[in-house]
């Protein structure tokens, strides 16, 4: 998927992922000092650490240059406890 793809399915709501990750982004609401409500893109590790990608803004921009992105499937859990 090209990053505008990456980008349309990040707006649907999907995870997304580059192959071969066991990790995602996706977009989430967070809230500002303001308390304001604004959008970010958050990559969710496999460790559980949730981190914001506006801080990492190098990483993100290196990141959306590859063309190897994909939806990440998701599964039940018990589509998950049979494989």
């Amino acid at each position: 998927m090209s990053f505008s793809e990456v980008l349309k399915a990040l707006k649907e709501g999907h995870k997304i992922r580059r192959k071969g990750w066991d990790e995602y982004w996706v977009i989430e609401d967070q809230i500002c000092p303001s308390t304001e409500i604004y959008k970010t893109v958050v990559l969710h590790t496999k460790d559980g650490r949730d981190i914001n990608l506006w801080y990492d803004i190098e990483y993100m921009l290196t990141q959306i240059t590859y063309s190897d992105w994909e939806i990440v499937p998701e599964y039940t859990e018990k589509e998950s406890n049979n494989e």
